[in-house]
């Protein structure tokens, strides 16, 4: 039996497949250095599967990347009902991306039908995660599920000011969290991005907009669910990291699917940020400010040689001791840059064009930081909704005109 749950999954096709896979339902925990909370995510993990299948047709993976805080150790001394299986990565370059693929690799092997990845830094994962992220996949209504969170006004820089806007504007699709870090899937979808091509920065934190934009380009059936407030440790420190890699595997996806034309609005998606205006980190950003405003200052013939007839667009900005950056500036910005590595130079390093962006993205993200510490959180949602509008118009015009040869 698969599911211990009253909805019938064995009316789909999906589900006859489950029936028949060597391996029906897996969860993998990527993690790297998280000895002291992968215990607490694998309960739940635990707990969400054994709630709502037969814990027999169920198993947990942790994908490490070596970790020498005993991250795996941990792991596989937590009890649990399902059956667990640590794998340890080694293989260059290491990264959470290395981590997720080898998971989909291991599942591939043994056929799974459906299966999630959850991050292992979680504190606020419950096991109804897991069951909303699978059941759409187990009752054959979906081949990949994003995550709808609700989350701190300072959290999630990089899917507010590069993957949101990107699915928005080049992909047409309104996905709010298209790189939450939870996520669920078919079989087919897995064996789909196992046989894409993967650059460096997917191995690391690029992983996450590889796998969405790869749904976003292909037919494969999305939706999305709800899984209330997510909390985790800060991704601030982590910034220099994960931007740089977001943005070089954005292009390098987008790369391999054509501009779409029509945006899907979702006007029932429910608010994403919350009330919470603590921020730990706002000293800090404001000295990352200080050091990214002068690294813009220099790159700005870089962006005006993006921006065109347009570079006015950045006129000043990065010349106050204190700059800011709006949302249209900034949308402009990035559609440029996106033109730019898709329609310019498509042959151009991916990495190292993301790489001259992350200055002006730095200071956009502090710009909102401080911009937001006390407005409602229905304003500032829409101001990101409003941004990714911009970028797709932006988008839009310099799409007409590399189609018209200009």
């Amino acid at each position: 039996m698969i599911c211990r749950s009253q909805n019938n999954f064995y009316k789909s096709a999906l589900v006859n497949k489950l029936m028949e896979a060597d391996l029906k339902i897996a969860v993998g925990i990527p993690s790297f250095m998280e000895a002291d909370s992968i215990a607490h995510v694998t309960r739940q993990v635990d707990a969400g599967l054994a709630g709502t299948f037969d814990p027999a047709d169920c198993l947990i993976i942790n994908a490490d990347g070596a970790s020498h805080d005993q991250t795996s150790r941990v792991f596989l001394e937590t009890p649990t009902e399902c059956r667990k299986e640590a794998l340890v990565v080694t293989e260059p370059p290491g990264g959470k991306g290395r981590n997720v693929l080898r998971a989909l690799e291991y599942c591939a092997e043994r056929k799974a039908g459906a299966l999630a990845l959850v991050d292992a830094d979680l504190t606020s994962i419950t096991p109804d995660w897991i069951t909303g992220l699978l059941t759409p996949v187990a009752c054959g209504g979906a081949d990949y599920v994003l995550p709808l969170y609700r989350r701190r006004r300072f959290d999630g820089t990089a899917t507010n000011h590069v993957a949101y806007p990107l699915l928005y504007g080049y992909f047409g699709r309104d996905w709010r969290q298209p790189i939450g870090g939870e996520f669920a899937m078919s079989g087919e979808f897995a064996n789909h991005l196992l046989r894409q091509r993967v650059e460096d920065a997917i191995y690391g934190y690029g992983i996450d907009i590889f796998m969405t934009a790869h749904a976003a380009g292909s037919d494969f059936r999305v939706t999305q669910v709800g899984l209330g407030r997510k909390l985790h440790k800060p991704g601030f420190p982590k910034w220099a990291r994960i931007t740089p890699q977001v943005v070089a595997s954005a292009f390098a996806v987008a790369r391999q699917y054509p501009f779409r034309t029509s945006v899907e609005e979702r006007e029932s998606v429910p608010p994403s940020i919350d009330d919470c205006q603590d921020n730990p980190n706002f000293d800090r950003g404001l000295e990352l400010l200080a050091e990214m405003r002068l690294e813009a200052l220099a790159l700005e013939p870089v962006y005006r040689s993006w921006l065109g007839e347009e570079s006015g667009e950045i006129e000043g900005v990065f010349d106050s001791a204190d700059p800011k950056m709006s949302a249209s500036v900034w949308a402009a910005l990035l559609a440029a840059c996106f033109a730019h590595a898709l329609w310019a130079e498509p042959e151009a390093s991916a990495i190292s064009l993301a790489e001259q962006l992350v200055p002006a993205f730095n200071v956009r993200a502090i710009t909102f930081w401080k911009e937001n510490q006390r407005r409602a959180p229905e304003e500032i949602e829409a101001e990101i909704r409003g941004q990714a509008r911009m970028f797709r118009e932006n988008l839009e015009r310099r799409h007409r005109k590399f189609e018209r040869g200009l």
